[in-house]
């Protein structure tokens, strides 16, 4: 087990952990998408939102930090179909 951010840094460092940079990825696979597929992921974002917050309230689940994540991901998606809109 890891016991300090530094050691997780120095094993990343000298690439002894995979680095996953997801967030990366993630927006260069969302701007090759055409705008109506994003346009649907983010109407699936949506209900997906709609539910947890629900449940949310209904407290049958405490999972905030997916929310957030769900939150940050349309807002991505939103601001790449402008930049598509642009060009």
């Amino acid at each position: 087990m890891l016991s300090t951010w530094r050691d997780t840094n120095y094993l990343l460092k000298h690439e002894l952990l995979p680095n996953t940079n997801m967030k990366k990825n993630k927006k260069q696979e969302l701007r090759s998408r055409s705008v109506e597929e994003l346009q649907k992921t983010t109407q699936d974002i949506k209900e997906k939102l709609a539910g947890l917050r629900f449940n949310v309230r209904a407290g049958k689940t405490a999972n905030i930090k997916e929310i957030h994540a769900l939150r940050e991901e349309h807002a991505i998606i939103q601001t790449i179909i402008k930049e598509h809109g642009k060009n």
